[in-house]
C-alpha cells in the first residue's frame, strides 16, 4: 500500500511574479510537465492566478449551453 502516481496525469504550475523558463521536474524516477494553467473542481487557474480566464470559460459555457 502507498501512494501511486500517474506519470503521465500529474503536472506541476509554477506561480511567480518573475517569469521562469518552463521546466521538466524531476523526482526519483518521475517526470513531470510544467503548465500554465489547469482546470481543478471546475474552476481554471493559471500561474499568474488571474481570474479572467475563469469569467471568459464561465461566459463560453453559458452560451453553449443555451444554444443545444
Amino acid at each position: 500500500m502507498g501512494l501511486k502516481i500517474n506519470e503521465n496525469k500529474t503536472k506541476y504550475m509554477l506561480m511567480t511574479r518573475d517569469p521562469a523558463p518552463f521546466k521538466i521536474l524531476n523526482v526519483h524516477q518521475f517526470s513531470f510537465e510544467q503548465v500554465e494553467n489547469f482546470k481543478n473542481l471546475g474552476a481554471n487557474i493559471n500561474h499568474k492566478n488571474n481570474m479572467h480566464n475563469k469569467i471568459k470559460s464561465r461566459i463560453m459555457w453559458q452560451t453553449e449551453s443555451t444554444t443545444q
